[in-house]
């Protein structure tokens, strides 16, 4: 079967209608993400992205939804207090691109209309903006820090994490922050539309040492297998049943693309997340050591990597405080 935008639409309406209109505990359920906008063309295998507002504690940080292999809902929970000032959700990289533009499923109260008023009123102002910018490089740079304290102890999926974080920075200079599994192919049309290519192959040290996208199409299928593998023990929604087809459709559609090094990006960061398995399975063990040496996260190498990723991000905080000077921004 064939998902278009509006069957979507309506199974999420469905499901909130079924979970949650009656929940009294709910203040509101917000569909975001890439089938949010009206004319979204809607990728095969998608996610369905909603967000669940609670007046008082969540009953979890996450879930996954199955809606068929190739689809499903991926539901964040949140607490309502956070975004009770939307003032300071204009700075916010996350939560103020989430109030900017979502679709209401449901609301007990006002408290949507009330607070998307007040956020978009100044949004795009020159210190808003970079607020949003420096949400992101500062949360970078702490996460740095930290590894280059401790190289040694340095986990592939923690530094992947401050890399997007560093990539989402530039993001905002100029838009809302990267998708997770477009991050390279949208951060090199960023980079390029602003005329900033020096930025691309910055990027790319950071992600991998080895450039070849052979190395991708080469180890497609022990990935396949070691996800999998994965998913029986790990719970963590990155490697996830439901996410499988979601992950490999991306890196088989950027590897066939006019970019395939942007597969790299889907390719370490689910690899990072299957890594973490590999004490307790060996296939996965052999497999991510032959993966860490030539990408460069062996603990030796990972010095190197937090080289790469201080270069990456000392070059977007250049251009955020040009940025700064030309706005008049402190």
């Amino acid at each position: 079967m064939k998902y278009t935008r509006d069957i979507l639409v309506d199974l999420a309406n469905e499901l909130v209608l079924k979970r949650y209109s009656k929940d009294t505990k709910v203040d509101a359920v917000f569909l975001v993400g890439s089938v949010r906008p009206d004319n979204a063309i809607i990728e095969s295998p998608t996610d369905v992205d909603l967000l669940v507002l609670h007046n008082g504690d969540i009953p979890r940080e996450r879930e996954l939804v199955k809606i068929s292999p190739d689809y499903h809902f991926d539901i964040y929970f949140e607490e309502t207090n956070y975004y009770n000032n939307p003032k300071d959700l204009r700075t916010d990289g996350w939560r103020g691109w989430a109030m900017w533009d979502p679709l209401l499923l449901h609301q007990n109260n006002h408290f949507f209309e009330y607070t998307q008023s007040v956020l978009r009123s100044q949004f795009d102002d020159p210190k808003n903006i970079i607020g949003r910018v420096r949400y992101f490089s500062n949360r970078a740079r702490k996460k740095w820090a930290a590894f280059d304290s401790a190289p040694q102890k340095t986990n592939p999926t923690d530094y992947l994490k401050a890399v997007y974080d560093a990539g989402n920075a530039f993001a905002c200079l100029s838009t809302q922050p990267f998708t997770k599994r477009g991050f390279l192919e949208q951060f090199y049309q960023q980079a390029t539309e602003m005329d900033l290519p020096d930025l691309i192959p910055l990027l790319i040290d950071c992600i991998s040492e080895s450039k070849q996208p052979d190395m991708i199409r080469d180890s497609l299928t022990e990935w396949d297998h070691c996800f999998t593998l994965a998913t029986q023990s790990f719970a963590n929604y990155t490697v996830h049943p439901y996410r499988i087809n979601y992950y490999r459709s991306a890196i088989t559609r950027q590897l066939q693309g006019d970019l395939p090094i942007a597969a790299l990006w889907p390719y370490m960061l689910t690899w990072s997340y299957i890594s973490q398995e590999s004490s307790e399975h060996r296939t996965i063990h052999r497999a991510w050591d032959q993966v860490s040496k030539m990408a460069g996260y062996t603990q030796d190498e990972m010095v190197t990597r937090i080289h790469k990723l201080d270069a990456f991000l000392e070059s977007i905080e250049d251009i955020i405080d040009q940025v700064c000077s030309d706005y008049g921004v402190e």
